[in-house]
């Protein structure tokens, strides 16, 4: 987000903000992660998708649930 993050700060925060509220949930090991903590962009987003991810704590490859934290 450099690029965009200096053109317009005020945005960038909140896409920021609002990435680390959407939270994926690993069925092998339970560990919880961001979207921004994989380096993804989330924003003005609704739905609780199914997408195919690599959990960052154990390294499995599998369907997991993105979901907001309330």
């Amino acid at each position: 987000m450099g690029l965009f993050t200096s053109l317009f700060p005020n945005l960038g925060k909140k896409m920021q903000e609002e990435s680390r509220e959407w939270i994926y949930h690993c069925n092998e090991c339970g560990a919880d992660f961001s979207v921004a903590d994989i380096g993804g962009v989330r924003y003005k987003a609704a739905g609780n998708p199914k997408r195919k991810q690599k959990c960052i704590k154990c390294g499995q490859t599998s369907w997991m649930t993105l979901s907001k934290r309330k």
